[in-house]
């Protein structure tokens, strides 16, 4: 092998030794940069978008759920209500009618020879108390609802793309070297597709999971 370099001539050994530093140089100082460059400029807002668009879709399907439940419960609501309003109505006509007919006792004298009969109807404090239940739901039915899902901010957003990229960039130095020193006339497959390989990482558990992954 030292026989067939020494064979070579001068100009390409020197040119062989200078590609050889310039690789060196790549690999050692300028691979990193490139490589958190294109991270930057490229693969970070199409991760953080993706992200966004992600947990935009979930939030909008938890609240269409929470909706969807909070209706069922007002229209439970609201029957239960018909049902109280209608007992509180039979029972007011009941003490109305049972106070009448003590008062139709009392006057006529009736009562000195009769007792007033004694009729199962409610009293004054428990129609009272049957109306404080209906106002009662009937406030509850007039507040709005108001379903609300915080968002992660993006910040937030860019540490998970920042995870997925250690993920992402493992291994890819040498080929960002020969990019570099072949002045990206060379683009080796991994690197091109350091995007994808983000997109992908970002949704790997070593990540952590996703705070939309589990609205209810």
């Amino acid at each position: 092998m030292i026989n067939f370099i020494k064979d070579l001539p001068d100009p390409v050994v020197g040119c062989a030794a200078a590609g050889a530093a310039w690789f060196g140089v790549c690999y050692a100082f300028l691979a990193e940069r490139a490589m958190n460059n294109d991270l930057e400029e490229d693969v970070y807002p199409v991760c953080i978008a993706q992200l966004d668009d992600e947990q935009t879709i979930a939030i909008d399907e938890a609240v269409r759920r929470a909706a969807e439940k909070a209706e069922s419960a007002r229209s439970q609501a609201m029957r239960e209500l018909r049902e109280r309003q209608s007992e509180l109505a039979e029972a007011r006509n009941q003490l109305s009618y049972y106070e009448s007919m003590r008062r139709m006792y009392r006057d006529s004298g009736l009562g000195d020879l009769f007792p007033i009969p004694d009729i199962d109807v409610p009293t004054v404090d428990e129609v009272d108390a049957m109306q404080r239940n209906v106002s009662e739901r009937m406030q509850a039915l007039n507040i709005p609802i108001n379903i609300d899902y915080p968002r992660v901010p993006k910040p937030e957003l860019l540490k998970r793309c920042a995870c997925a990229a250690t993920t992402a960039v493992a291994g890819k130095r040498t080929s960002y070297s020969i990019s570099l020193a072949s002045f990206r006339l060379v683009s080796p497959s991994d690197v091109s597709s350091l995007k994808s390989d983000v997109s992908q990482a970002v949704n790997l558990d070593i990540c952590g999971q996703k705070p939309w992954e589990n609205l209810s």
